[in-house]
């Protein structure tokens, strides 16, 4: 399948429907583009004609560009301007420079042509009084060629005339494409929402689940025992206090509540170490490195006294994680970034 062009971002339009993004639509405007040169090439009586070729080509490759690439839907009123002085360029570079006795309709084509490539795409792209414009304003220089070199207007008009039924063609085609791709990218920008709105939801009750399988597994022995036995003893109180906190761990530090943190900051505190655990990232452990969740616990064994603060950062911080302790020795301080390291 065709795709986008790498510089380019992806439109929500009638021209993105039909693939006028697409390199494929590149492609062909361009081989169509050459074909027009190469006829005024070959039909041209004249060197300076030959040569002011050149310049057609340049307001073609113009044309072609912004009206594939150009953002905005409608297209840009500037580029709209644009395009219809390319036009007007066309048509003052080649007219001067045939005969009216040549054979018209061959040396003619890249010119009408060109107006009624462009006039149609700019019907597509929401200027189609735009595309309108560059049709008649090549109806009105052929004619005008035509009676200064002694024929009627009419005469040089006619060369250009089925134009006309090409623009009524792209009239109704973008009439009925126009709405049709609106209501396309609103019903998909819909089912995005509604997906991100489900996805959230389902997080939502796994979370819920999650925790009340926490709650069931850590706290519900605990609450039997308080029942069962009214008042607890002291192991019992601080089996309940790093109930408590093991809990919490879980609900504000998401992405460090892996296993063996949880044991390491369960014995920590057992020992009477001040255990903070904190996630302002909104990870999950499976997310956090290795080496990283290595690195706390080896800080939460090691501490015997004292306060360890471990804390994954915001997304905006340029430090991933730190690790605080304090004991009565001093503090220590260590950052990391996303992959364990220490910064």
């Amino acid at each position: 399948m065709s795709q986008l062009m790498w510089w380019q971002r992806p439109r929500e339009d009638a021209a993105a429907i039909i693939g006028m993004q697409r390199r494929g639509a590149v492609l062909v405007a361009a081989a169509f583009v050459i074909a027009c040169f190469v006829i005024l090439l070959m039909t041209m009586p004249s060197a300076a004609g030959k040569a002011w070729s050149v310049v057609f080509l340049v307001a073609c490759a113009l044309q072609v560009a912004i009206l594939l690439l150009a953002p905005g839907d409608p297209l840009p009123r500037g580029w709209a301007c644009a395009l219809l002085t390319l036009g007007g360029v066309q048509a003052a570079v080649t007219l001067p420079f045939i005969p009216i006795t040549l054979p018209q309709p061959v040396i003619l084509g890249p010119l009408t042509g060109a107006a009624a490539a462009a006039g149609a795409l700019a019907g597509v792209r929401g200027r189609f009084g735009i595309g309108c414009a560059l049709v008649v304003m090549s109806l009105c220089a052929m004619g005008v060629w035509s009676a200064v070199n002694g024929e009627t207007f009419l005469h040089g008009a006619s060369y250009g005339v089925a134009n006309i039924a090409v623009m009524v063609m792209a009239g109704f085609f973008a009439r009925v494409l126009r709405p049709a791709a609106a209501l396309i990218f609103r019903l998909r920008k819909q089912a995005a929402r509604q997906t991100a709105i489900e996805a959230a939801v389902s997080a939502t009750a796994a979370e819920r689940r999650r925790q009340l399988e926490r709650v069931d597994t850590l706290a519900r022995p605990m609450l039997e025992t308080i029942e069962q036995a009214g008042e607890l003893t002291p192991a019992q109180r601080q089996e309940a206090v790093l109930t408590a906190a093991r809990l919490r761990d879980g609900i504000r530090a998401r992405g460090l509540d892996s296993e063996k943190v949880a044991t390491a900051a369960w014995e920590a505190r057992r020992r009477g170490v001040t255990v903070r655990l904190l996630d302002d990232h909104g990870l999950t452990p499976d997310e956090v490195a290795p080496v990283f969740l290595d690195a706390c616990v080896a800080a939460l064994e090691a501490a015997e006294s004292g306060e360890v603060v471990i804390r994954l950062n915001p997304a905006d911080r340029p430090v991933f994680a730190s690790i605080v302790a304090v004991s009565p020795a001093g503090a220590h301080r260590r950052e990391y970034d996303s992959c364990g390291a220490i910064i």
